[in-house]
């Protein structure tokens, strides 16, 4: 679960430096799909 926080966290500075309002993290793991969170996972890393 440490990785989908660090791939949350990534996500949520992309959306603020686009100016875009995040999801909240329950949203963000239960309404990407698998291959969208390994994308942020592997960005965060």
């Amino acid at each position: 679960m440490e990785t989908y926080r660090e791939a949350y966290e990534s996500y949520k500075r992309a959306c603020e430096n686009y100016g875009m309002e995040s999801m909240t993290f329950y949203h963000f793991v239960t309404h990407l799909t698998k291959e969208q969170l390994n994308e942020y996972d592997n960005q965060a890393s």
